[in-house]
């Protein structure tokens, strides 16, 4: 909802980078703050109860400052919510097999790091909180390079494909995954606000290829690396982000510049 409410404003772009950044934030902070909170008291709960709380004051927040509505006012039956669905999957396709593959691969390296880097817990946890810090601020600079997406999404693409090789010699490779993560997703978010005219369900098929990549991608990986390789499931996964890197180019998302939106 907050993603299609944000697909409505004039400058979709740098809300979406506030938004994906602040969305790290709280994953970061939730991290260590509910560490910290539960070392420093000895209850496992507290994080919970503290983000319970926050959570409420917040509700509380929304309650009083009435978000204006921006949306389509128009009412969608369920025939056209399909129809629409199933224009926008064909439509976009190689949007969301860069949602789904790319994202998912930022899944898989957090996934296998802690076990295969043979790091110790505390120099794990600081090397994913960076790789969410590094997507904080990949996220507030990508509205400023006014780039193509497609060239953007695909030079990221091509930058991951190494990084799966490499991730587990030096954190440094982490960051850079991290950081083309944020680049990645509000590329794509900001193309998507311009293109399509039907937010919600463009921002619900996101969602969807974003958690669905963040589940497949390392399932995928954990199982090959079990019967085979790390560098085996790197490398079918670096396959499919190479692929992602030709095939974004047939995306009508190339030449965007802007925030107008397209029928």
């Amino acid at each position: 909802s907050a993603l299609s409410w944000i697909g409505y404003q004039e400058d979709t772009l740098k809300n979406t980078g506030f938004f994906m950044a602040s969305l790290n934030f709280g994953l970061l902070s939730g991290l260590i703050g509910s560490g910290w909170l539960t070392q420093i008291s000895g209850e496992i709960l507290l994080g919970a109860f503290v983000c319970t709380l926050i959570t409420g004051i917040v509700f509380l927040f929304i309650l009083v400052h009435k978000i204006p509505r921006l949306g389509s006012k128009e009412r969608i039956s369920a025939r056209l919510l399909a129809g629409e669905t199933v224009s926008q999957i064909i439509r976009q396709y190689p949007v969301w097999l860069s949602v789904i593959i790319l994202l998912g691969s930022t899944g898989y390296v957090q996934a296998v790091l802690p076990e295969l880097s043979g790091y110790p817990v505390q120099k794990v946890s600081i090397v994913l909180a960076m790789m969410n810090f590094a997507t904080i601020i990949a996220s507030l600079v990508t509205p400023y390079l006014k780039a193509d997406p497609v060239l953007l999404i695909r030079i990221s693409a091509l930058v991951i494909v190494p990084s799966l090789f490499t991730f587990l010699i030096t954190p440094v490779v982490s960051l850079a995954i991290g950081t083309v993560a944020g680049f990645i997703m509000v590329s794509q978010i900001g193309y998507l606000a311009s293109a399509e005219m039907r937010q919600g369900i463009a921002m619900g098929l996101y969602s969807t290829c974003n958690y669905a990549g963040m589940a497949i991608i390392p399932a995928i990986g954990g199982k090959i690396i079990s019967i085979s390789s790390f560098f085996t499931a790197s490398a079918v996964i670096a396959l499919g982000a190479l692929a992602t890197a030709i095939i974004i180019g047939r995306c009508s998302c190339k030449g965007f510049i802007g925030n107008e939106k397209a029928a």
